[in-house]
């Protein structure tokens, strides 16, 4: 296994995978950083995060096995990574302290409190390499539009499954046109770069075929799509289904009326059954409004058991008159 002792500390892949590190979004956002920065400091603040100490001996070859997870890196790969970690010592983010051969002795404490007072974005150390290991794209600029995108997961929604099991920073629903203005990346790379990070299980999107309607009904817009990462898919779809029903969404509204009316037709033939005329439906018409019924009684009954109103009791519909059908009943 490829290790490297850092700070009195070994690191290997072993402790390399669960390790999540926190980016500041000014660094992020400004056109002062440039990709090959912000690679450099993902590499720095895994160490520094690994190890818990500050001083470092690093080279640059070192930097290009970590973030790749492989020797086969391109020859200009530590190039790069020099002038990331050159550019972050002229500004004063690290601290050259000297060399040593062909290893650097850096002074990474001022990533111990980049995002004291500032908004940060966590991503997870697998995540970064898993990017630098996809072929045919520019891995560093796609480095950092997936910390550009991850840091639009919105931390004041609360999804909710049910009753009890709910989380929060697992949905994020910008436009497209607002991670063009926000990463400085035109809307075509972004539409791409969707496409490479969900092939390679990085993210998830909720694709939203629907649309809104003014109340005037004289202008539609489009739906956001809803995206996030894959380990949290169930909310992400689960979000992206309430806000069709909270924003009264066209499909919804037509979903809607369509239930109703199925409602409606259903309530009618169990009418003309209860008046002995069901000879004019099909047996599987006939279970169709035996189905419709129960379920009915059965969430009236829920509710009187719940609340004690007996005016659930009285919208209870007689079940008996399915009894000499060949039904399929249901519990």
């Amino acid at each position: 296994m490829h290790h490297v002792k850092n700070g009195g500390k070994i690191i290997n892949d072993q402790n390399l995978k669960s390790i999540q590190i926190s980016i500041p979004k000014d660094i992020l956002h400004s056109s002062a950083f440039s990709n090959y920065e912000i690679a450099a400091y993902c590499f720095l603040k895994t160490v520094v995060t690994v190890t818990y100490t500050t001083e470092h001996c690093i080279s640059y070859s070192q930097a290009s096995y970590y973030l790749t997870g492989s020797t086969k890196y391109s020859k200009r790969f530590p190039v790069y990574i020099k002038n990331g970690i050159d550019r972050l010592i002229q500004k004063g983010i690290i601290i050259q302290k000297g060399v040593a051969q062909k290893e650097y002795i850096l002074d990474c404490s001022c990533l111990w409190d980049d995002t004291k007072d500032a908004p940060f974005v966590i991503i997870d150390f697998f995540e970064i390499r898993k990017i630098f290991q996809i072929t045919d794209c520019n891995n560093f600029q796609l480095l950092r539009y997936f910390s550009i995108l991850i840091g639009t997961i919105s931390s004041s929604i609360d999804v909710w499954l049910d009753s009890l099991e709910h989380k929060s920073r697992v949905v994020g629903n910008m436009t497209i046109e607002y991670l063009s203005d926000l990463s400085g990346i035109s809307i075509r790379s972004i539409k791409e770069y969707n496409r490479v990070l969900e092939k390679n299980q990085l993210i998830y999107i909720f694709r939203q075929d629907d649309f809104l309607l003014s109340p005037d009904e004289k202008n539609i817009s489009r739906m956001t799509n809803v995206y996030g990462r894959p380990a949290d898919k169930l909310y992400i779809d689960s979000y992206a289904g309430s806000q069709k029903k909270e924003k009264k969404s066209y499909k919804w509204i037509n979903s809607e009326v369509e239930n109703a009316n199925r409602k409606r037709k259903l309530a009618q033939m169990y009418n003309q059954i209860a008046k002995g005329k069901g000879q004019k439906y099909s047996l599987e018409e006939i279970q169709q409004v035996y189905d419709y019924i129960h379920s009915e009684n059965s969430k009236y009954k829920a509710m009187y058991k719940e609340n004690k109103y007996e005016e659930y009791l009285t919208k209870q519909r007689d079940e008996t008159i399915f009894e000499k059908l060949n039904l399929k009943k249901e519990g």
